[in-house]
């Protein structure tokens, strides 16, 4: 028994719009509620990055991240049209989100039934903004989803007749994979469903396997060869493979295994397991019991697709070593369709059933989704998984404000872009983080000789000094250039050019 009647698949019914409207709505109020905490140390890079290449900077010259070029392209048509605050990049999230939850709805419509889509549209709008796997922000991950999304939602169109779609599907994944290169592992993990179901070309003559392989590779081949002649042209290929390939290799380098990676998606220590599956516990409960619910053996077209879609976001998410938060954002659309399959096996035995089920999970969801996050104030939003340390950068930033001119260069020894960012102040470096000087790699060296040229050459009027004391060069830089001591604030040591000194300026700092 099915709770929704069942009808065309290209066609919206009344009942789709009206669920769909109501999700649309509580995933623009979700998300409204945090656009005035602080943006992240991440999207803060990518929004100075924006900034500054807008006004001519180079990227890996003048600008340098080990992120490919993607993100910092996306973002610079919005900040060139509408600016940076950070409501512009709230508000391209919130749109991004919206089509990723049409997207999983339209896949749960044609894979499952109407019931079980609308429940995947009303669980992803309310755990889109789960503070859990900082799902309020504007991540990377939020534009990925979109586009890995789109490419599933491509491949499971039935009537795929020529190696068209195919092409679509793989440039989709190539687009993602300029904003993050880990998405490489989405492509392998759909090789299995590119060869066991070839599509057929338009004469309907099944074609081989390889062909269709061919143009699943095509378009992410294609991408990355027309962005790899650019950096060439422009001369900075030498740069952008040393940041995006050879440095990124290094800085996913982990001493656990691979067991002790694919288990540590499970058991992250500390706070942030605490965050990541305490703050939506119902949605990755109902996407396990989908997961060992879904139909894999009776139906392998769609389960080669969606075991792929698994297995590359489980993959994405360790294989960088390292668990941040954010990374779980690429399981949230299929954990969200595994836990709209789960309804539709159901629904076969009872639609009561199905639909107390639904219930509970949706009410799960907002259980925690409301105390943690909609109750709880914006600023503190994001407190649960690294503490007060962004609302805390932010002020700070207001503070370099009010004591440097705004032709000052700042520096900041630390992985704090929010200074960057939130002052107007520019880098005096191209390097706005310290991992690449810190990392025990070949190119350090070379890195941290053109850290002391960029300050040389844009002498920082403040610098921040994080508690990781700076290489040995580095220090002696400061005492060559005078650099004196004003204060302190949490745990860094303040610097101020003592030819340019500021007004005297109690750095101390409390949470509101």
């Amino acid at each position: 028994m099915s709770l929704a009647p069942r009808s065309s698949a290209s066609v919206l019914s009344r009942a789709d719009l009206i669920v769909l409207t109501l999700a649309g709505l509580i995933a623009v109020g979700f998300r409204l509620h945090a656009y005035p905490g602080p943006l992240e140390t991440d999207e803060c890079n990518y929004a100075y990055f924006a900034q500054r290449l807008l006004a001519g900077d180079r990227l890996y010259v003048d600008l340098w991240d080990h992120q490919p070029p993607g993100i910092f392209a996306l973002l610079l048509l919005p900040t060139a049209v509408f600016g940076s605050s950070p409501a512009v990049y709230r508000t391209l999230a919130l749109v991004l989100v919206l089509l990723t939850m049409f997207g999983v709805f339209d896949i749960a419509r044609r894979w499952f039934s109407r019931s079980a889509a609308w429940m995947a549209a009303l669980l992803f709008a309310l755990a889109s903004s789960d503070p859990g796997i900082a799902g309020e922000g504007c991540n990377r991950e939020i534009h990925m989803n979109l586009l890995l999304v789109a490419a599933v939602w491509v491949l499971a169109q039935r009537q795929v007749t020529d190696r068209r779609r195919v092409l679509l599907a793989g440039l989709l994944l190539g687009l993602a994979s300029t904003i993050k290169t880990v998405v490489a592992v989405h492509w392998v993990a759909l090789l299995p469903f590119m060869v066991l179901r070839p599509a057929p070309d338009t004469a309907g003559r099944r074609q081989h396997p390889l062909k269709t392989v061919a143009a699943f590779v095509a378009g992410p081949a294609a991408l990355w060869l027309a962005i790899l002649t650019y950096f060439a042209a422009a001369g900075r290929a030498g740069a952008f493979v040393d940041a995006t390939f050879t440095y990124n290799l290094a800085y996913s380098e982990s001493d656990q295994g691979w067991g002790g990676r694919l288990l540590g998606f499970f058991l992250k220590g500390g706070e942030f397991r605490h965050q990541i599956f305490g703050t939506a516990s119902a949605l990755w409960l109902a996407g396990a019991l989908g997961l060992a619910a879904f139909p894999w053996r009776r139906e392998r077209i769609k389960s080669l697709l969606m075991g792929g879609w698994v297995v590359g976001s489980y993959l994405a998410v360790c294989l960088p070593g390292r668990f941040w938060p954010h990374y779980y954002l690429l399981m949230l659309p299929p954990a969200v369709l595994l836990a709209a399959g789960l309804l539709h096996r159901l629904e076969r035995y009872h639609g009561w059933l199905a639909l107390g089920v639904a219930a509970v999970i949706i009410l799960g969801v907002l259980s925690t989704q409301v105390p943690r996050y909609l109750l709880v104030a914006p600023e503190r939003v994001g407190w649960g998984r690294y503490g007060p340390r962004m609302s805390w950068a932010r002020d700070q930033a207001r503070r370099v404000v009010a004591v440097t001119d705004p032709g000052d260069t700042i520096y900041v020894w630390s992985i704090d872009a929010n200074f960057y960012y939130y002052s107007g102040r520019r880098c005096a470096s191209r390097f706005t983080m310290y991992g690449s000087l810190i990392a025990d790699h070949p190119s350090t060296a070379a890195r941290r000789r053109l850290l002391l040229e960029d300050l040389g050459r844009n002498r920082p009027r403040l610098i921040f000094l994080a508690a990781k004391p700076p290489f040995a060069e580095l220090r002696q830089f400061f005492l060559d250039h005078r650099y004196v001591s004003v204060g302190r604030t949490t745990e860094m040591e303040v610097l101020c050019d003592l030819a340019r000194p500021i007004p005297p300026t109690d750095w101390t700092w409390e949470p509101r």
